[in-house]
C-alpha cells in the first residue's frame, strides 16, 4: 500500500493544475476583463479514484506579475494566445527547464511567457497536506484595447490531458486563463 501512495502521489502531483478565476494584467490604460474557467470533474474524478482525500491545487501568489506585451506585437496591432506548460516545484518556483508551449499564435508571445515565469510566484499544491511539485498548464491571452482580441476558441480547443504511466492519458486540471491587456 505505500508503495501505491507514493506512486500515485507523484502521478498527481504531474498533474495537479488550478481552478481559480483568471487574474488580469494591465501593461498600461486598459484591461479586459477576467476570464473564468470551469471546474474539470474529470480532473476532480481522477483524484478521487488515485485515493486522495484531499488536495490543493496551484494559484498565483498575490501580487505576481504577469507576463509583458511584446513591444514589436504591439506596435504591430497583433494579439495572440500560448498556452504554456510547466512545472511549479513545492516551493512555488516555476521550473523554466521544463516550459513547453502546448499552443503559441507567434514566438513573441512564447517568447514573453517563457521569460515571465523566472518573476512569477505561485502558491504549491499540497496532497494529503503535503507540498508537492505539479505540472501546470497556464493559458495567456494577449489582447489590445480598441483593437485586435486574443483568439480564446484556440485555447478552448487544446488538448486537457497529458501523457502518463501506467494510464496512458491524465487529465490536467487547466489553470485560469491569464489576460494581458494593452493599448497602442
Amino acid at each position: 500500500m505505500t508503495r501505491f501512495v507514493r506512486h500515485a502521489t507523484v502521478m498527481a502531483a504531474a498533474c495537479v493544475a488550478i481552478a481559480a478565476p483568471a487574474r488580469a494584467f494591465a501593461q498600461d490604460a486598459a484591461s479586459t476583463a477576467p476570464r473564468r474557467t470551469a471546474p474539470d470533474s474529470a480532473f476532480t474524478a481522477y483524484m478521487q479514484t488515485l485515493g486522495f482525500a484531499s488536495w490543493t491545487v496551484v494559484t498565483p501568489r498575490p501580487g505576481t506579475a504577469g507576463p509583458v506585451y511584446p513591444a514589436a506585437m504591439r506596435q504591430a496591432g497583433t494579439a495572440g494566445v500560448v498556452l504554456a506548460q510547466f512545472i511549479v516545484d513545492s516551493s512555488g518556483h516555476a521550473d523554466p527547464r521544463s516550459f513547453r508551449p502546448r499552443l503559441s499564435t507567434d514566438p513573441a508571445f512564447t517568447e514573453a511567457v517563457r521569460t515571465s515565469l523566472e518573476r512569477m510566484q505561485f502558491v504549491a499544491a499540497q496532497v494529503n497536506g503535503r507540498a508537492v511539485k505539479q505540472l501546470v498548464q497556464m493559458p495567456v491571452a494577449f489582447s489590445l484595447a480598441g483593437g485586435a482580441a486574443a483568439p480564446l476558441a484556440e485555447l478552448d480547443a487544446a488538448p486537457r490531458t497529458v501523457t502518463c504511466q501506467p494510464t496512458g492519458e491524465c487529465p490536467v486540471h487547466r489553470m485560469a486563463t491569464v489576460m494581458i491587456s494593452a493599448s497602442r
